[in-house]
């Protein structure tokens, strides 16, 4: 009969197992729905006055975010930036860098001044520039970053007025 306390307490001990990790499981379902149910509110929601900020450097993106902004019923006005890079090559040149970021520092003060309150970013371009956008836009109002992914856009990042970051 030595088995039999034993195999009890292994029986306890699996029940106890099992139960851990279902509460486990039932938790990031539950957390899980929750953000979801978190992001479909943000979406639905708009501020006083967004806008949306479409920033193409070596392609125009205006009309992807236009039927973006369409097919989300975000009726919100669109800005936008293109600059084409020379002919016979695929690229901004650097040396146009600086001139770029003075154009968007332009674009963010005219924002300002029509009190935008919620931006909506779309970008396409070097990373060194996205960085650089990044600092012009910081402490400003808060942005949805849009991701360009085969064909159309995904939302990948919320970044709030004091600069912490929500990745969706």
């Amino acid at each position: 009969m030595t088995w039999l306390p034993d195999n009890i307490m292994e029986i306890v001990l699996g029940f106890i197992g099992l139960a851990s990790f279902l509460y486990s499981v039932w938790r990031l379902v539950v957390r899980r729905f929750l953000f979801n149910l978190r992001l479909a509110q943000m979406e639905r929601r708009l501020s006083a006055r967004p806008a949306a900020l479409a920033v193409g450097v070596g392609k125009d993106i205006q009309g992807a975010v236009r039927r973006y902004l369409n097919d989300k019923e975000l009726l919100i006005p669109l800005e936008s930036y293109h600059r084409a890079p020379p002919p016979g090559s695929n690229f901004v040149p650097k040396g146009d860098f600086p001139e770029i970021i003075r154009e968007m520092e332009a674009i963010k003060q005219r924002m300002m001044n029509q009190g935008v309150t919620e931006l909506y970013l779309f970008y396409y371009g070097p990373v060194t520039l996205a960085v650089a956008l990044g600092n012009i836009f910081r402490n400003f109002v808060p942005i949805e970053v849009y991701n360009y992914v085969k064909g159309g856009y995904d939302l990948e990042l919320i970044i709030e007025r004091d600069g912490s970051a929500f990745q969706i």
